[in-house]
């Protein structure tokens, strides 16, 4: 099943609720802005962070694609709504969303090339897991808010 902007705009908003809720000042960028779809900000130590969100639809997703790298740090989302990525029509259970969280640099590591510059992420189930939140991964996001030499 394809995902439309609908889902896209969804999955934007559910990240900036994490944040949010974890008193993280973020605002949505409105304008169309090239690379990020959110900014963090500490008022205090003046540093700020550009989120880039990729979703998935699909429960079992493991793959996602990028045209840039103009973020600090970039959340995949899979929204996990019961359907599955394989080209068979398989059902699945639907769940939560799961958040993965990630500083740009590791991304930009792990992606592969194609010929019409995108860039694709694919990964096994068992190394996205690392990367789950399990609770402390928006700890880099803050983290690099609170650092003073950002």
């Amino acid at each position: 099943m394809k995902q439309n902007p609908l889902e896209s705009a969804g999955a934007e908003f559910l990240v900036l609720a994490q944040l949010l809720i974890r008193r993280i000042q973020t605002d949505k960028a409105y304008a169309n802005q090239i690379g990020y779809d959110l900014v963090c900000s500490n008022y205090e130590t003046k540093n700020h962070a550009r989120i880039q969100v990729k979703s998935r639809w699909a429960t079992d997703a493991n793959s996602f694609t990028f045209s840039n790298f103009k973020s600090d740090f970039i959340v995949l989302v899979r929204l996990n709504r019961g359907h599955s990525s394989s080209k068979k029509k398989d059902k699945k259970t639907p769940g939560e969303p799961d958040y993965f969280v990630f500083p740009t640099t590791i991304i930009k590591q792990m992606v592969t090339t194609s010929g019409s510059r995108r860039h694709k992420l694919s990964m096994k189930p068992k190394e996205l897991s690392k990367f789950k939140d399990h609770q402390n991964k928006w700890k880099i996001i803050e983290e690099h808010l609170q650092n003073k030499s950002n």
